[in-house]
């Protein structure tokens, strides 16, 4: 197989798996980064990637992970070392000689902005550009999957969309098509090159028109609560305790929501995902339409632990 060029970090990941698969299926070598050794980097060994084990937070084993690489997909995961990461990637690609990073960031993102997520994304944009590296930075709207994690529980046993976004509207975007966009510009960024396009959905959607669409995808009334959010903060206690998530995740979700209410920002449409890829983002109601097993394993959860007290 030819000696791989471009790196893929976060492959085992819901952008990374689908980024790699989009180049597979052009045939284009590629390096994909995992934390382990698991079922899911086994499966981007079938796809015909070279699969290598790497942290953020190691930094030979990121030197290893970037040798003879020229263009590399950054993203790690929201928590409070973030900034770290970046660091330690960039001194490992700029050492390598990588030329070109597409890097995920946030569409909230903004100086001083008060979720550490957020912030620390705004850092890292400015870090890899003074580090000199050809960027593309993609600032993401939240992400379609993000319905059954921020209210699956409530769905599931209440019938109750319950999320504090008041009567705003967003553009929720599939983060398969965002994979797809992070393969096209690994290859070829084009005019995208020093640029930080906002990656969203195809329509804008409020939390009322979301509950529509569930009641439409999962067969039942669904109903659309605007939730306060230290009210829906203490909802979530069960999901983040069984998932093991850091507290920064709520943090920027909060801040997600306030940005959301303020205006300007999350209330938006554009047309990036089809100009990038020959294809519009998938609708919020085929993507669900989809993914309704993620709502019957929440249910599933919710069921058993009940059947174990």
């Amino acid at each position: 197989m030819t000696k791989p060029i471009i790196l893929v970090t976060g492959a085992t990941g819901k952008t990374g798996t689908p980024a790699i698969k989009e180049l597979r299926q052009q045939g284009i070598a590629v390096r994909a980064m995992a934390s382990k050794k698991d079922e899911r980097a086994a499966a981007l060994t079938e796809l015909g990637a070279e699969v290598v084990v790497a942290n953020f937070h190691d930094y030979p084993s990121l030197a290893k992970a970037v040798d003879g690489i020229e263009a590399a997909y950054f993203a790690c995961p929201i928590d409070d070392v973030m900034l770290d990461a970046a660091c330690n990637f960039a001194l490992a690609a700029k050492k390598a000689g990588v030329k070109r990073i597409v890097d995920m960031s946030l569409i909230i993102v903004r100086e001083a902005h008060p979720s550490p997520a957020a912030y620390q994304c705004w850092q890292n944009e400015n870090l890899f550009d003074w580090a000199g590296f050809q960027t593309v930075h993609l600032r993401t709207s939240v992400f379609s999957s993000m319905i059954a994690f921020l209210s699956g529980i409530p769905i599931a046993a209440q019938n109750k969309l319950f999320l504090p976004w008041g009567e705003k509207k967003l553009s929720m975007v599939p983060m398969e098509d965002v994979g797809r966009v992070v393969a096209r510009l690994l290859v070829d960024p084009g005019d995208y090159i020093g640029s930080a396009p906002i990656i969203t959905g195809s329509a804008l959607h409020s939390g009322a028109e979301i509950a529509e669409i569930l009641s439409r995808v999962l067969g039942r009334g669904i109903e659309y609560i605007d939730a306060a959010p230290e009210d829906w903060r203490e909802g979530m206690a069960p999901m983040m305790s069984a998932l093991n998530l850091p507290e920064t995740v709520l943090d920027h979700v909060i801040e997600v929501s306030n940005d959301l209410r303020a205006g300007g920002v999350l209330d938006q449409v554009t047309d990036h995902v089809a100009r990038i890829t020959g294809q519009p983002a998938q609708g919020l109601e085929d993507y669900l339409r989809g993914r309704t097993g993620d709502f019957e394993m929440i249910a599933g959860m919710i069921s058993g632990q009940a059947g174990s007290r």
